[in-house]
């Protein structure tokens, strides 16, 4: 297989690949594979070009629907990232840190970025003998001791108490303006977010008051706060010691793994879940 890109008065060959069809089989099945996440919209196609658009700005338009710059994805992205999927090497260097990038910037974390960040990190442990099961990260997994995967799992929770106790229509919620200071230096940051949601989002639920619409009742509200609370605290007293000060690219992509399972997984709304949990993010193609 050859790959071929024009280049002034000249064609350029990007890349050669030469095996049996057996081992091109193979490492689309370890592509396919790597891209495996928990839970993902139905009806989201997984193209390249749907791919490396996930590292573009992300724009609202007049409709105010998400939309993807293209004009500002890299031009040799596409082609880096299938020549990865061809041979089974590490998918580009730089694609997790573009990924991490955006989404500090813009706050947006849809099923294909986070699908991607997952993939780079499996299939580097793979490489480096680290990945302790084939479906490691597919799904949620509350024994994973990973200290950032649990980190963003307790930061979906913090997010959560904040919606059952002020409802969704808020201006900003903890992952509006602290997402990304979360993931990068947590210790900057976490106490006061913990402190902050004992005080007044959960000490709310507890008394039995909510403004969000799926709140039943006090009873109702009452239950979602102590199973929050529960939560909370369980994840909170494993970093009784402190919280870390800095994390690395890929302990970000844990953290923000952790976040999107916990945050998007299916919970019972009785149980502290909120049934928005399941209208994941308008995943604009353009």
């Amino acid at each position: 297989m050859l790959g071929l890109a024009p280049n002034a008065a000249r064609i350029s060959i990007r890349f050669y690949f030469d095996d049996d069809f057996h081992e091109l089989v193979k490492n689309y099945q370890d592509y396919v594979a790597d891209l495996r996440f928990e839970p993902r919209a139905a009806d989201r196609r997984i193209t390249i070009y749907n791919l490396v658009l996930r590292t573009a700005p992300v724009r609202g338009d007049q409709n105010n629907q998400i939309k993807f710059d293209g004009e500002q994805i890299s031009p040799l992205l596409a082609g880096e990232l299938f020549r990865s999927i061809l041979t089974g090497d590490r998918f580009p260097r730089a694609l997790l840190a573009q990924i991490l990038m955006r989404v500090r910037t813009d706050h947006l974390l849809d099923s294909l970025r986070i699908s991607m960040i997952k993939a780079v990190i499996v299939r580097d442990m793979r490489k480096e003998g680290r990945l302790p099961r084939e479906d490691y990260l597919v799904r949620s997994d509350p024994d994973d001791p990973n200290p950032a995967r649990r980190l963003g799992k307790l930061f979906a929770l913090l997010e959560r108490a904040q919606l059952a106790a002020l409802g969704d229509k808020i201006n900003a919620t903890v992952k509006d303006k602290y997402l990304g200071t979360c993931a990068v230096t947590p210790a900057q940051i976490f106490s006061k977010l913990i402190r902050n949601a004992e005080e007044h989002h959960l000490k709310r639920l507890r008394n039995g008051h909510s403004d969000a619409e799926w709140i039943k009742d006090a009873d109702h509200a009452r239950r979602v706060g102590a199973a929050i609370s529960r939560d909370t605290g369980r994840l909170a007293a494993t970093f009784a010691d402190s919280f870390p000060k800095q994390h690395s690219d890929e302990e970000q992509g844990f953290f923000l793994i952790g976040y999107y399972q916990e945050r998007f997984g299916s919970r019972k709304a009785d149980d502290g879940g909120d049934p928005a949990d399941d209208d994941q993010t308008n995943d604009g193609e353009e």
